[in-house]
């Protein structure tokens, strides 16, 4: 990942994106698919605009998919199923 992405200043900017993978153009003709994991407690925000709690609950972004529409979506982390 380039570094440039924390030095950009509001959080939605935050988001990686396909740019900031090094040698993103090569990725970009060869991969079907890329996965971004992006967690909003790093950037201490733990509630969305309506005041849902999003306390681990990382954002799934796919930057890519072939053939198929883009989607965005949260996952919902449970520390007591972690061994």
């Amino acid at each position: 990942m380039n570094r440039a992405i924390e030095s950009r200043k509001r959080f939605e900017v935050k988001r990686s994106q396909l740019t900031d993978l090094r040698d993103s153009d090569t990725l970009c003709d060869d991969s079907d698919m890329v996965i971004f994991i992006h967690r909003l407690g790093y950037y201490e925000i733990f509630q969305d605009y309506k005041g849902n709690d999003l306390c681990g609950m990382p954002e799934i972004i796919i930057a890519k998919l072939r053939n198929s529409a883009l989607v965005d979506g949260f996952l919902r982390f449970n520390g007591e199923l972690v061994m």
